[in-house]
């Protein structure tokens, strides 16, 4: 069944639209509802089989938590926020189904609204989420063994949590770019690159020998050739003597080594 298909959905959003929308005393005020019992008279109206299909569809993913616009027509935020608490409140089968199913909006809810076990739970399910909220959500508080589904996402800030979680010396070797990788990168300061410098930094030289070749290019960035003359032993040094005239600190490192 395609998300254009979905009879369950389509019944979840004709109960959003018929939640009678509350007045705001300004325009800056968030969308609230006098009720949702329109919405909740939808949800109990559908199987135990069409709500799982009703809270699975993908559109869910990326649907905001709230709005400030009357127009909008992903304005329920509030509406499915209220739907959720009062399951988990009261209906134990229901609240079930949204432990074990949700996703998107309705995953971040109640993954917000749960204790710690069943948070946990709705967290290992949604690891792969197309929704940076959730995902993000998941890399806060799920085991930290599993930070490494994290550590590579192309989030920043997810990445970021997960490797300030586990320690960037605990994980600097899933960063360290490969000689291929490193002469590609255009940028090498900011994103992924940023990374890889921290990682060169932290390792041993046997773990960046193969970029060692690199060091006579032009093109190879200072701070990896001051960073690699630090971990080369006196004895080998002189196989670099060129590096001297990088920077003032290469010279520095070299001469240290030299005395």
């Amino acid at each position: 069944m395609t998300a254009k298909t979905n009879p369950a959905w389509k019944a979840i959003i004709a109960g959003l639209k018929a939640c009678p929308q509350t007045d705001r005393k300004s325009q800056w005020a968030e969308i609230s509802f006098d009720n949702i019992t329109p919405l909740t008279e939808a949800w109990n109206a559908l199987s135990h089989r069409r709500k799982i299909k009703a809270i699975k569809d993908k559109r869910w993913n990326h649907y905001p938590l709230s709005s400030w616009t009357p127009a909008s027509s992903k304005r329920y935020g509030g509406a499915i926020q209220e739907l959720v608490e009062s399951i988990l409140l009261k209906d134990e089968d229901d609240a079930e189904i949204l432990r074990s199913h949700s996703t998107g909006i309705f995953a971040i809810f109640t993954i917000d609204l749960s204790p710690s076990k069943a948070r946990i739970k709705v967290a290992k399910r949604n690891i792969a989420s197309k929704d940076t909220r959730l995902r993000g959500r998941c890399a806060k508080i799920l085991p930290v063994k599993y930070m490494k589904h994290f550590v590579n996402d192309n989030n920043y800030a997810i990445r970021s949590t997960a490797i300030r979680r586990v320690g960037f010396d605990n994980c600097y070797s899933m960063f360290l770019p490969s000689k291929t990788t490193l002469q590609s990168m255009n940028t090498f300061y900011g994103g992924v690159g940023w990374l890889a410098y921290q990682a060169i930094r932290r390792a041993s030289l046997d773990e960046v020998e193969e970029l060692l070749p690199l060091m006579s290019s032009d093109t190879f960035p200072t701070r990896l050739v001051e960073s690699i003359l630090a971990k080369i032993p006196k004895e080998d040094i002189l196989y670099y003597l060129n590096n001297a005239n990088v920077s003032e600190r290469s010279s520095k490192i070299i001469q240290a080594k030299l005395r």
